[in-house]
């Protein structure tokens, strides 16, 4: 009696280096694919089609697409942190604007907050396009924030409402209109009524003496 029939066999098509999500770190791999083969008597003979493929983690053994082999955490978080950065200028903007026309302090204050963050100066043409942009925006300062909201841990989400508390405040107290898109902004992003009070306290405070 001949006894034939198909079966999956998983081999290994390539080694090597890459960022594993789950260890968060360098790891060895093993690209895997599964194929389907016509088998005699149980024993594979012949390769039919490719059912699918994945790749391993050696250290951690979880599995995932090979698409994870693509994935640069360098160019990854240089990629965030440009994003974070137009998020805090937008922002810090919305601010500025909500009590009229952008003053010249505000402005110093906006460049020098993003400077701070990036370590370097913003072209004074990509300002300007930033502040057009923010000056007729529909969208308002929640919208702003989604990039970000659920990626920054809580110093980064204080980072960015200090900073638009900042630029609030560089043309004298803050105003109303201020203040509400200050508190929609903590809001999406979880920071609590307290804590903005806290901030808005601690820079408005006079220096210890």
């Amino acid at each position: 009696m001949i006894i034939f029939g198909t079966r999956g066999v998983t081999m290994n098509s390539k080694s090597g280096t890459f960022h594993c999500p789950e260890c968060n770190a360098q790891r060895s791999y093993q690209h895997k694919k599964v194929r389907r083969f016509f088998t005699l008597y149980f024993i594979p003979l012949i390769p039919l089609d490719l059912l699918g493929e994945f790749v391993e983690c050696e250290g951690c053994k979880n599995t995932f697409k090979p698409g994870v082999l693509d994935y640069d955490p360098s160019a990854a978080r240089e990629a965030f942190e440009g994003t974070i950065a137009d998020v805090l200028l937008r922002c810090a903007l919305l601010v500025a604007f909500a009590d009229g026309a952008l003053q010249d302090s505000e402005r110093t204050a906006a460049k020098s907050a993003l400077q701070k963050f990036m370590g370097r100066a913003i072209a004074e043409d990509d300002f300007d396009r930033a502040a057009a942009l923010a000056k007729r925006d529909s969208q308002g300062v929640a919208v702003a924030v989604e990039p970000v909201a659920t990626r920054l841990n809580g110093n980064g989400k204080e980072m960015l409402v200090r900073a638009a508390v900042q630029v609030g405040l560089a043309d004298g107290p803050l105003q109303e209109a201020e203040l509400a898109v200050l508190r929609k902004m903590a809001a999406a992003l979880d920071v609590t009524p307290a804590h903005l009070n806290g901030i808005v306290s601690e820079l408005t405070s006079p220096p210890p003496s």
